[in-house]
């Protein structure tokens, strides 16, 4: 039973289409290089397949937002709902409204990999069930919209970005303080509380 299919090169997206239509327990797909063209050509495939990890590194797709699909189905699910890991390392085309739309598309999403891009600058994600994110070397991108995927990824545990500047790092360690271990602190003082309210 195959569940891993890769691929790279010329032909790449039509050998994963046929995959894909093929291989009906396929969980993951690696396919290198992709470009807006391959991208159109797979996404039906890719909608009604059971995939749920997913890889396009060194993609050069940057596809006009007009032209995708609606990122949800007609019965509200998202149109890839069953995507748990998405990683675009090395895709350096795409813009905030591409990294907008795989977001509303996958939902469901827990793990998100996005590396070398200098155009993402403040993408609005809301991935309520995200537990990993590594944004490596965008050079571009915001405190807010860290902030923001930090305010709605209420299961996020691991946060992972490398950039140039001591600045942006240290904002980095108080996001996931404020908004990732929270809770923590909250236990720690509710605790403290009654300890001291019950035993003084």
């Amino acid at each position: 039973m195959v569940k891993k299919y890769s691929d790279s090169g010329d032909g790449g997206a039509h050998r994963a289409t046929t995959a894909l239509l093929r291989f009906a327990f396929l969980e993951d797909l690696h396919l290198r290089g992709l470009d807006c063209a391959g991208l159109m050509q797979l996404l039906p495939a890719l909608a009604r397949s059971t995939v749920t990890r997913l890889a396009f590194p060194r993609g050069s797709f940057c596809p006009d937002a007009s032209l995708l699909p609606s990122p949800t189905a007609a019965c509200g699910a998202g149109l890839l709902s069953r995507l748990t890991k998405l990683d675009l390392t090395g895709c350096d085309a795409f813009d905030d409204a591409t990294l907008e739309w795989c977001a509303s598309a996958a939902p469901n999403l827990e793990e998100l990999r996005v590396s070398c891009n200098a155009k993402l600058a403040r993408p609005f994600l809301v991935l309520p069930k995200l537990r990993v994110a590594a944004l490596y070397i965008c050079a571009n991108l915001e405190d807010a919209a860290v902030d923001q995927l930090c305010r709605a990824s209420p299961l996020l545990v691991r946060l992972r970005i490398y950039t140039r500047t001591h600045t942006h790092a240290r904002h980095i360690s108080i996001s996931i303080s404020i908004y990732i271990h929270l809770h923590l602190y909250l236990y720690i003082y509710i605790y403290l509380y009654l300890y001291l309210y019950l035993y003084k």
